[in-house]
């Protein structure tokens, strides 16, 4: 995470999450185990996304491209499904013009600006400004005030286990100080 924030401080940088699974069987016989089974291995991780518009279900290359644009400009949060199912969470910044975004990458708005974080379930909102865990919240909603430029994240923890790792939402140009 540290190595993450580092990098989009200068540029940038989408997260994405996934599984990498080694199911492996041990013992012989009767005394064999099956060790990370596919069936759970793949239910960790899970990256959710907000795209621009409905997908278009009777053109497989617009929702492709969809879906590429989101993944690429970091729309969307990850989450561990073991500590939680976070479909539909709600995570937005509402700039001081009206104007609202999901977290990745966006043009310069102003500010002051507000970060919202909308759970299914109650965990510990963390507000990550520039690479730096501030307040923690916890709670179902939470909003953040933001007065300064900089790169803020949003992580959730449930039972001091992460659950929810938000893109970033960039304020303002980079480099970032």
């Amino acid at each position: 995470m540290e190595k993450w924030d580092l990098l989009n401080k200068e540029h940038f940088v989408s997260g994405i999450g996934g599984v990498d699974a080694h199911t492996r069987r041990l013992g012989k016989g009767y005394l064999s185990m099956l060790v990370f089974p596919l069936k759970v291995e793949l239910k960790g991780i899970r990256t959710h996304l907000y795209l621009k518009a409905p997908l278009d279900h009777d053109c497989f290359d617009n929702a492709q491209q969809s879906i590429i644009e989101s993944l690429r400009d970091g729309y969307g949060f990850i989450s561990n499904f073991r500590r939680g199912d976070a479909r539909g969470t709600k995570l937005s910044i509402e700039y001081s013009d009206g104007s609202r975004a999901f977290p990745g990458k966006a043009a310069k708005t102003p500010l002051p600006a507000q970060i919202t974080v909308e759970l299914p379930e109650k965990g510990d909102i963390f507000l990550i400004a520039n690479g730096n865990r501030g307040k923690s919240i916890s709670a179902k909603k939470a909003s953040f005030p933001i007065a300064k430029e900089g790169i803020y994240r949003i992580e959730v923890y449930r039972k001091s286990k992460a659950w929810i790792y938000s893109n970033p939402f960039p304020v303002g140009a980079y480099p970032v100080s």
